[in-house]
């Protein structure tokens, strides 16, 4: 595999205008001080599994409360799977802008994401408590609370479009920050290494810079 040298350099193939390419080192922090290539892949991964991972951990919690006997009782349990959904979905997809350095759209978008799922819990356990009516009441007077329940039902739709879009785009706010930072196109290629004896693979990054 292609070494580093001492300070840090990468053996670069850089495309030219005229189509050739060299290969040379290069030093990605030169270009914008200790900035670190952020992988597409990696951010995609990151929003994805940080999203699936406490969701599918929080719906078998609440699914199966019933079933677990641990110190903290089913009520617990419950309540902690209800904490794990709702952070997968408001926090999870904005792991992906963290870690290319979007902070603020990152963890900005999660707190609005988690507000959104509080208010429109709320709006739909306010709507049924208003439609139930317990045997020998009078409900006559009732007030309907069909209304609130379908909007909090299109908040939470909302809420999981506004989820699956970050991730989707998780990967372009990675390449954003590596045109910012001066590195674009960059790609791992196989490269011959010259020996004292022969030659042994190796890697190199390409990109433009």
């Amino acid at each position: 595999m292609a070494h580093a040298q001492a300070s840090d350099s990468i053996p670069v193939a850089v495309d030219s205008p005229k189509g050739d390419s060299q290969l040379h080192h290069a030093d990605p922090q030169a270009a914008g001080g200790e900035f670190e290539y952020k992988s597409p892949g990696m951010a995609l991964s990151l929003s994805l599994l940080s999203t699936l991972v406490p969701m599918v951990a929080g719906t078998i919690m609440v699914s199966q409360a019933h079933k677990l006997q641990t110190s903290l009782g089913r009520t617990g349990v419950e309540y902690a799977g209800v904490a794990g959904l709702a952070l997968g979905l408001s926090f999870g997809p904005s792991i992906g802008y963290a870690y290319s350095g979007a902070h603020f759209r990152g963890w900005g978008m999660g707190l609005l994401r988690l507000a959104g799922i509080g208010a429109g819990a709320f709006a739909i356990y306010a709507g049924v408590a208003l439609s139930i009516c317990g045997e020998g009441e009078d409900c006559s007077n009732r007030e309907d609370g069909g209304g609130l329940i379908v909007l909090g039902a299109v908040s939470l739709i909302a809420l999981a479009v506004s989820a699956v879009y970050d991730i989707a785009t998780a990967p372009r706010a990675a390449r954003r920050a590596n045109e910012q930072h001066g590195l674009t196109n960059l790609s791992l290629v196989p490269v011959p290494i010259p020996g004292r004896s022969s030659t042994s693979p190796g890697l190199a990054l390409v990109g433009q810079f």
